[in-house]
């Protein structure tokens, strides 16, 4: 029996043999092609990606051609190009006096490229054989490309390694124009001759690095179906010397043996039709529509998916054309898509996904998202296509970006809500503090009533605070940033202001106050005082509010950095209440407040938040540890910078008061232009006392006529105002040739930025912000005209060392009326007789205006007899 047998199993053998040869063939085959097209098509996205550069830059370079290149400030990164030396107006100076460089197409392009190269790895420029600026010089590869262009060449892509790194380069020829010739037409070159070319050089890396994690999970993918490819051989090589042996035995027995071979037969024809049905189930399962169509778009197959998608039942599919599934307009362009196809075997479209528009039986269109798949069966062709419903993320995708611009309507809304209120907070407080601050000018007050006036000037200064914070606030849940304003200080001086300040208020509450410095500190630093001065005071303020009994510490320590900066810690710790630790993460979050915060009065629960914020800015960061019942502390380090140690730090004359004019000046015209009587009154008031000439106009229009009628030195211009609005009063003075050389600067309680540029941009000359203080006021002045003042503790100044004798000089006639106004309490007529003294010291005659008007007429006898 042996004998007969093995001639057949042999057979089985070399069959299976060939079987595992031919199906390795088929998966190495397949594999391989898969790979072969992973890398095609990194090549190609990464050449597409170099093209979309390229157009991006020749768009750019068209512009800027068609321009003549265009203007900016010159930076040390971009300074004036030496290589336009030739260029007339190359550096030009605006009327404004600020300074503006050419920029050419390729210096623009090769700067735009550097950043963008940082940014995002694509490396780029213009070049040619023969260049302006010797940066531009090309490397073998683009002379190589260069001299493609020149045989006729349109395009030169190759992958190079670049610094060790593979990139695709791209670089197509770029030819003479007529607007090349400002920059490149002395270097010999003639509209229409070839300059170079623009070369592209996109960082293979990105794409490689998807290909290899895409030829692993290939590799795996067909490893596995190699292997099952193998034990379903290996079974029917079993399964067959079986039978063939089963077979030689029961030769004898045919009938039996047929009667098994049919059994078998069926059970085999079974598992095959389980097989297909498995298939098919999952193909009708399957969520996604599934669709054949082949060359002559005809559909083969559709599961149910497809006809629940699209309407029509699987019978009236079968056979017709599959455009009755796309809209009418969008027919003729996917016939084109197939066509192409067909000639050519490549398409973009063919492996990938997009979404595109579908027509439901009802006539009415819907996106869906397909992805199709070709197979070749022969000379036969067929495409199976993957689809799905977008309507809900379409839908989803309009309700998202709606949300999104409903999201910042609403924050512009907020904004300009803040920014108006703001206007209205700062309208009042400027003639708060306006007034506060003239009144604390007068020598005659008492102790008594200066201290009113210092508490109502520390009270509208906190009211300020307040509104700044929720400014601030705003600014940064916006988005928006916080300046940060360096500026050297005494840092002893500042710690010792904000200890007297809480001095008294540990008293009060009869609180121990502790200020504790574990190291020598540096005694001139430069950083935000403005900012530090607020940490300090939110921090300290919140300990003293929920601090009963006990004491509360300041502790300061310096830690050096570098021979020019230290490393500021400070820690605040007090024995209050305590926070609870599930308070602690979110203390520092805005508006937010502990249940004891809440019940605790004159709280906004921005201090922190603020304080963390800012600290940040400064380089720094905040800590806070609790325990309920036990106290808290507050920690937060922020860098500064050593500055030089000055003995005049903080005693400037600059920060003294004020007391009037310096000799020997020219009479300046001051013109006032406010609809707001409280705060007109305050500044013209303010002005004249110091000695200048004031008018005042109660809306734009008026402002117009004074100026065209007593030409001023300079004008304090509002911005909302009735009739003619601050906007444009300052356009229609600025439109003459004597307002150009008038000084204007602009007071609003508006701070939005915008609101800024725009004024900036008709010409205002300075902006300051109400509230603001006499000394921003009179600074502004002094920067702007050149005036000069007298303070308080000049050794010059004429009102520090005048005495009643120094007015024997005024007519004996003109005394004795104003002593005898004085004497009868007669105000007005006290103020009628001054204004005919221009000729006496005009400081003087506002210190005595200003005694008159607060009923001090003793005084003012005193220095006239």
């Amino acid at each position: 029996m042996l004998p007969t047998i093995s001639p057949i199993i042999t057979r089985i053998k070399i069959y299976s043999l060939i079987g595992v040869i031919a199906w390795s063939a088929v998966v190495l085959g397949t594999l391989y092609w898969n790979v072969t097209d992973s890398k095609r098509q990194a090549y190609e996205l990464a050449k597409q990606s170099a093209v979309d550069n390229f157009k991006k830059d020749r768009a750019t370079r068209l512009w800027s051609t068609s321009h003549g290149g265009i203007y900016v400030t010159p930076t040390e990164k971009t300074p004036p190009n030496p290589y336009l030396a030739h260029v007339p107006d190359r550096d030009v100076v605006t009327t404004t006096g600020k300074k503006l460089t050419l920029m050419n197409p390729a210096y623009m392009i090769r700067e735009m490229m550097s950043d963008y190269s940082k940014l995002y790895g694509v490396k780029g420029k213009i070049t040619g054989l023969i260049v302006l600026n010797p940066i531009n010089t090309p490397d073998q590869w683009e002379i190589n490309a260069i001299k493609s262009f020149a045989k006729g060449a349109e395009e030169a892509v190759e992958i190079q390694d670049i610094d060790g790194h593979p990139f695709l380069r791209l670089m197509r020829p770029m030819w003479m124009t007529k607007g090349c010739k400002k920059c490149h037409g002395h270097l010999g070159f003639k509209e229409g001759d070839l300059r170079g070319g623009v070369s592209i050089a996109v960082p293979m890396a990105p794409y490689l690095q998807v290909v290899k994690k895409k030829i692993n999970i290939l590799i795996l993918l067909y490893s596995v179906i190699w292997i099952s490819g193998l034990v379903g051989i290996y079974f029917i090589f079993s399964r067959s010397k079986i039978y063939a042996i089963e077979k030689n035995r029961s030769e004898e027995s045919i009938r039996s043996l047929n009667l098994e071979l049919e059994h078998r037969i069926d059970e085999r024809t079974k598992e095959l039709q389980e097989k297909e049905a498995r298939l098919s189930a999952i193909v009708t399962s399957s969520p996604e529509a599934i669709i054949t169509v082949n060359e002559r778009r005809e559909i083969e197959s559709a599961n149910p998916e497809v006809e629940k998608l699209f309407g029509y039942t699987k019978k009236e599919l079968i056979g017709h054309n599959v455009n009755t599934l796309v809209p009418a307009d969008h027919r003729g362009q996917h016939d084109q898509y197939i066509k192409k196809y067909l000639l050519t075997l490549k398409s973009e479209l063919i492996g990938s996904g997009r979404q595109i528009m579908g027509q439901h039986k009802d006539g009415h269109n819907f996106p869906l998202y397909l992805a199709i798949r070709h197979t070749r069966l022969g000379k036969h062709h067929f495409f199976t296509g993957m689809m799905h419903d977008l309507t809900k993320e379409v839908e989803a995708e309009r309700l998202l970006k709606q949300a999104k611009e409903q999201a910042e309507q609403a924050n512009e809304a907020k904004t300009h809500f803040l920014a108006n209120m703001s206007h209205e907070l700062r309208t009042p407080l400027n003639a708060i503090l306006g007034f506060t601050q003239m009144l604390q000018r007068d020598p005659y007050l008492n102790e008594a009533q200066q201290d009113a006036l210092n508490i109502i000037g520390k009270s509208g200064q906190h009211l300020l605070l307040l509104i700044n914070d929720v400014l601030d606030i705003s600014k940064i849940e916006a988005g928006g940033t916080v300046a940060l304003v360096q500026k050297s200080f005494d840092l002893q001086v500042l710690l010792q202001n904000v200890v007297d300040m809480f001095s008294v208020h540990a008293a009060s509450k009869q609180l121990l106050f502790k200020v504790k410095k574990d190291n020598p500190l540096p005694r001139v630093i430069s950083t935000d005082e403005g900012k530090l001065r607020q940490i300090l005071i939110n921090l300290l303020g919140n300990a003293f509010k929920f601090t009963e009994k006990g004491e509360v510490t300041l502790r300061v320590r310096s830690e050096s950095q570098s021979e020019h900066s230290h490393q500021l810690h400070f820690a605040i710790e007090d024995t209050g209440m305590g926070i609870e630790e599930e308070h602690l993460e979110n203390i520092f979050s805005p508006f937010v407040q502990t249940k004891e915060g809440a019940a605790k009065p004159a709280g906004t629960g921005l201090g922190l938040s603020i304080s963390r914020q800012f600290i940040q800015l400064m380089g720094g960061s905040i800590s806070a540890k609790s325990t309920p019942g036990q106290g808290s502390v507050f920690s937060f380090d922020i860098s500064v910078v050593i500055a030089e140690d000055s003995e005049e730090q903080g005693n400037s004359s600059s920060d003294q008061r004020i007391i009037g004019l310096a000799p020997d000046q020219p009479p300046f015209r001051i013109l006032v232009v406010e609809d707001i009587q409280e705060s007109r009154t305050f500044l013209v008031n303010l002005l004249k006392n110091i000695g200048f000439h004031v008018k005042e106009a109660v809306h734009g229009k008026q402002g117009v006529e004074l100026f065209h009628a007593w030409q001023p030195h300079l004008i304090w211009m509002d911005l909302r105002m009735p009739v003619m609005d601050g906007y444009e009063a300052i356009h229609q003075i600025k439109q003459t040739e004597a307002g150009k050389d008038t000084v204007i600067i602009a007071l609003s309680a508006h701070v939005l930025k915008d609101e800024r540029e725009k004024i900036f941009q008709l010409g205002c000359d300075g902006f300051l912000s109400k509230p603001y203080t006499e000394q921003d006021l009179f600074a502004m002045m002094a920067k702007h005209l050149g005036v000069r003042f007298q303070h308080e503790g000049d050794k010059n100044s004429s009102l520090a060392s005048q005495t009643p004798q120094a007015f024997l000089d005024i007519p004996e006639d003109i005394k004795k009326k104003l002593l005898a106004s004085a004497a009868l309490l007669d105000q007005n007529a006290c103020l009628a007789i001054l204004d005919q003294m221009q000729s006496t010291d005009p400081t003087e005659i506002a210190r005595l205006k200003a005694m008159i008007k607060n009923y001090n007429f003793e005084d003012v006898e005193k220095r006239l007899i």
